[in-house]
């Protein structure tokens, strides 16, 4: 097995790890793939304006190369597609459609699927009542308790991103059309009511 150190991180690693590069005497790139990714990562993120402004650009000049991609690539798209929406990062990026049925219903929608995946890519706990979401598909079960919710933080008809909190599907809906506050004293009278007495902060 030939293996090759990436410059960059440092790992030797197998030499599949390396794109190719003509212009290297062993025609290996000198950074490993993961590094590239990477790298591209944190420069996209740091420079939004020069990503929007070059696929605008190169969708102007080849208004056919989208297409033509996918039909030249179509099964080993879908085989990745539906590898990728099996994983957490992928059944976020589904999940984030969500923006959709809120437009629906007739929502303002202030940030894009992207923004929403970028909010909602570190959490796995619900905001409310700190149950750990279920990240995944529930198939024909549908929504259970611990399924993740988009929740408008007092019920605005918009949605950006200072106004949105991740909830547990039971939260979410016990909480339905109340603020926030609302619904903490809500809850804070079920327990007084039944006999629990509420420590504050």
């Amino acid at each position: 097995m030939k293996t090759k150190q990436c410059i960059k991180c440092g790992i030797i690693k197998d030499v599949v790890e390396f794109n190719k590069h003509n212009s290297t005497s062993d025609g290996l790139d000198s950074w490993c793939k993961d590094c590239h990714k990477q790298y591209f990562k944190e420069w996209t993120k740091q420079h939004p304006d020069k990503i929007k402004h070059y696929r605008n650009t190169h969708n102007k000049n080849h208004p056919d190369y989208a297409k033509n991609y996918y039909n030249k690539n179509k099964h080993k798209i879908i085989k990745y597609n539906a590898k990728y929406r099996d994983t957490e990062d992928g059944y976020k990026h589904t999940w984030c459609s969500t923006l959709h049925r809120h437009k629906y219903k007739g929502i303002s929608i202030n940030i894009t699927t992207a923004e929403l995946f970028e909010y909602v890519k570190d959490i796995n706990t619900c905001k409310m009542c700190g149950k750990i979401l279920n990240w995944t598909k529930n198939g024909k079960k549908g929504a259970t308790h611990d399924s993740p919710t988009l929740d408008r933080i007092d019920n605005e008809d918009y949605i950006d991103l200072n106004n949105i909190q991740i909830l547990c599907y039971q939260c979410n809906a016990g909480k339905q059309k109340m603020t926030n506050d609302e619904y903490i004293n809500q809850c804070k009278m079920v327990l007084e009511n039944n006999g629990y007495i509420i420590i504050k902060k």
